[in-house]
């Protein structure tokens, strides 16, 4: 039988570079290369640095100094240099360099770029700093990525976004998947088995980041990171801590390592590995984005089913949480406090609904791969691990919305391999309601996308009969891989979902497939 997530990540897909696993791969390399640069957290002060260096740019023994410039233009020359200084890194951190910069001008272009004494110069980058909290702002300008398996495909994706003006991107997770079968002339460092170590998850890291499109991508940028589970392990929530310590400690490790965030692998008392990812980050008075982090909180899934099914009682119950109580009390008293013009939540998995047809229409289309539906009332969703699987919670959010008065409320979201415009409802069941709230969801970066697992489930009309299931969905493309644009203004936010021609080479034609806009203080999605 095929596992929930083989569908609706579309792993059933049998992709051209998926290659297996080989044991002519037992040697793979390390991909122990240069890795880049990128900057990433933004503040109206400063913002972070990061490159990792390679063996040319080590010294024999232990610690390396390396040395840091940021300047307002790219020669670095007396005049424009900002800040430097130095710091060491080591094998302790996989020879990774993270600084935070501060003192810098709110709203402001900068360059960067890190130095040994061994000779060694890393690429120039290019970073940005975030409006300062009063500041009024004519537009901002997001890109939003997410989901993007080695294995599926090259990130022709990647190379289109290094094409757009935009100020900052947000990656909403899946920057890795713990298992990878290889990309044509890219062997998997592990050889297709899974990551479990510190060690296995930075080879990870180095090897996706052996892709010259997503270096450029990340050294182009100023980066605001999420985490989904494939960091960690599929299907990943935070009851797994218990039986895989270990393998949480080195994937949390690893992706302090590797990601240009503040925070840092910590432990609680019992020795559980923390790392703090929730936060607010303050886009001037035109945007506040809300960063959650669904996966280390979260309540482990009740359910005997998951997949196309309905939420079993305990998952319907009020205290079944996928934020947890102090994250979701810090989030709604910042939203309450925002003054923010937009309110953006970023979100690792879907929001709005994602009802499907009846279970004999699926069995009849599907047979042995329908499991037994839950007793009791309520439709059948697509995916319990998305926010269907906490029904509860998440109308108690929107409900804080519409109660509060919270107006201009967007998520933008990840994770499910294709795109979709929704309108979030006060009460998700009820199409009747009135929107509090817009979803945009993004398509993945090189991920298999959703269509072919669709197209099995339902038919050659699936994608207009999902519609129908789901009339607050105002758009959906289950067949593209991609990424999604956003510029907000005061008067409205326009979302533009860009898509590849291809992911079978590195360099593909791409265009914009859907053009939808939001007018500001109402909660309507209107295409072109």
């Amino acid at each position: 039988m095929l596992s929930r997530r083989a569908l609706t990540k579309g792993l059933a897909a049998v992709s051209l570079f998926q290659l297996g696993e080989s044991r002519a791969w037992a040697a793979a390399p390390d991909y122990d290369g240069d890795c880049g640069v990128t900057s990433g957290s933004p503040l109206p002060g400063g913002f972070i640095i990061w490159t990792r260096i390679p063996p040319e740019g080590r010294s024999e023994g232990g610690a390396i100094e390396v040395r840091y410039e940021v300047a307002t233009a790219p020669d670095f020359s007396a005049a424009t240099r900002v800040a430097t200084g130095r710091v060491t890194t080591s094998s302790a951190r996989d020879f990774t360099v993270k600084v935070r910069i501060s003192g810098l001008s709110p709203n402001g272009s900068y360059h960067y770029r890190f130095t040994t004494e061994s000779g060694y110069a890393s690429a120039v980058g290019r970073a940005r700093t975030a409006p300062s909290a009063a500041s009024s702002v004519a537009e901002l300008r997001l890109a939003a990525v997410s989901c993007q398996s080695f294995s599926a495909g090259f990130y022709s994706a990647y190379f289109a976004l290094a094409q757009q003006r935009v100020d900052f991107v947000v990656h909403l997770g899946d920057h890795i998947y713990e298992r990878d079968a290889g990309r044509a002339g890219s062997p998997d460092p592990l050889s297709g088995r899974a990551a479990h170590t510190l060690a296995d998850y930075r080879k990870k890291y180095r090897y996706y980041l052996s892709d010259a499109s997503y270096r450029e991508a990340r050294r182009l940028f100023t980066w605001i990171d999420l985490w989904d589970d494939h960091e960690v392990f599929n299907d990943y929530a935070a009851g797994d801590l218990d039986t895989s310590m270990a393998r949480c400690t080195g994937a949390y490790g690893a992706f302090a390592e590797y990601m240009p965030i503040d925070e840092e692998l910590a432990r609680a008392p019992d020795g559980r590995p923390i790392l703090q990812m929730f936060r607010r980050i303050g886009l001037g008075s035109l945007v506040d984005l809300f960063v959650l982090d669904q996966r280390q909180y979260r309540d482990g899934m009740p359910c005997d089913d998951d997949f196309m099914t309905q939420p079993c009682g305990a998952a319907r119950a009020s205290g079944h949480s996928m934020l947890g109580r102090p994250q979701k009390s810090w989030f709604k008293d910042q939203l309450a406090a925002s003054d923010a013009k937009w309110k953006v939540l970023l979100s690792e998995v879907m929001v709005a609904p994602f009802f499907v047809p009846a279970p004999a229409a699926r069995r009849a289309r599907l047979g042995h791969l329908a499991p037994a539906s839950h007793a009791g009332e309520g439709r059948h969703v697509l995916n319990l691990d998305c926010w269907d699987g906490f029904p509860a919670e998440r109308a108690e959010l929107l409900e804080f919305i519409a109660t509060e008065g919270i107006q201009n409320f967007v998520t933008v979201t990840g994770d499910i391999h294709s795109a979709y415009d929704c309108h979030l409802r006060r009460d998700p069941s009820d199409q009747g309601s009135p929107a509090v709230g817009v979803e945009f969801i993004t398509a993945a970066i090189s991920s298999w996308p959703l269509a072919s697992s669709m197209i099995r489930a339902f038919g050659a009309d699936a994608p207009n009969l999902l519609r129908r299931e789901n009339p607050h969905m105002d758009w959906l493309d289950l067949a593209s891989n991609g990424f999604t644009l956003l510029r907000f203004t005061e008067a409205g936010l326009t979302v533009e979902h860009v898509a590849v021609e291809s992911t079978a080479t590195a360099q593909s034609p791409h265009r914009i497939v859907r053009t939808a806009r939001v007018a500001s203080g109402h909660a309507r999605i209107s295409a072109g």
